[in-house]
């Protein structure tokens, strides 16, 4: 059995001392294996040299995402649609990313309430999978190119902004749903908690489902639903990262291949 093990430092650890740092596990494996080199400058791209994706093959980031959650996304085009907060700061307008898990179950059916109906009459149904991440399914093909809010994070510009024949479209909708979501009782209650609101959305990752290459793997462990998403596209069995590496190393046959994904915030491999 192989395992390829891809650790993703783009998102630190929380803070904690010193002796919790130690990865008792993972240091066993480094140890032992092999480093091997991938023509790669971030996680989309590492990914796509991890399942061979061709260059000039399209990722659609949503739709693969939703299947990643369980959600067959059928012909349907989709969007990942990402709760951000919006803040003016003297002559330019700052998108600042929430962090993972930071809206309550309760609070992400209050901003589904509010949104839904407006989204409904701009053409698209939101879908909210049950990690709580959001979705958009358009029953058309949309012509736009869009970014993640991680690439867009900080000051924004034009060239962040949706492009292409469906790009003002979109634009629209992120500045009618500010005004939606600016005085909800819910981010009321986030701000006397000292928590960021949600006072806008950010829509990226669209395109239709279409085929990929045959995986190498045979079993793919991710927390992140488009890794999972991907994996299962190409044929490879996918689940959640287990609660110990040994679910991971005790696969049932010699011959499996089995790919790990990982963020430094998550190991949960380190036990």
């Amino acid at each position: 059995m192989r395992i390829d093990l891809v650790i993703d430092a783009s998102c630190p650890p929380p803070h904690t001392d010193a002796g919790a740092q130690r990865h008792p596990t993972l240091e066993r494996f480094i140890a032992r294996g092999e480093r091997f080199a991938l023509d790669a400058r971030d996680v989309p791209s590492c990914l796509r040299a991890l399942f061979e994706v061709p260059p000039a093959q399209r990722l659609p980031a949503a739709a693969l995402s939703a299947l990643g959650e369980d959600i067959d996304p059928g012909s349907a085009d989709w969007l990942r649609l990402e709760p951000v907060h919006l803040r003016a700061d003297r002559s330019r307008l700052l998108l600042i990313p929430l962090p993972p898990g930071d809206i309550e179950p309760a609070e992400t059916s209050a901003l589904h309430e509010a949104l839904a109906p407006h989204l409904a009459a701009c053409g698209y149904d939101l879908v909210v999978a049950p990690s709580l991440r959001w979705y958009l399914r358009s029953p058309r093909v949309l012509d736009v190119r869009t970014q993640p809010p991680s690439g867009c994070a900080g000051a924004l510009d034009e060239q962040h902004l949706p492009a292409g024949g469906d790009g003002a479209e979109l634009r629209r909708m992120i500045t009618e749903a500010q005004m939606l979501l600016h005085a909800l009782p819910v981010n009321d209650a986030r701000e006397a908690r000292g928590k960021l609101v949600v006072n806008g959305v950010w829509p990226w990752g669209n395109g239709c489902m279409s085929p990929l290459p045959r995986s190498r793997y045979t079993h793919v462990f991710s927390d992140d639903a488009l890794v999972r998403g991907i994996a299962r596209a190409t044929g490879a069995q996918a689940a959640a990262l287990p609660g110990h590496a040994a679910r991971v190393t005790a696969r049932g046959s010699p011959e499996d291949f089995v790919l790990a994904v990982c963020s430094v915030a998550r190991m949960t491999l380190a036990k």
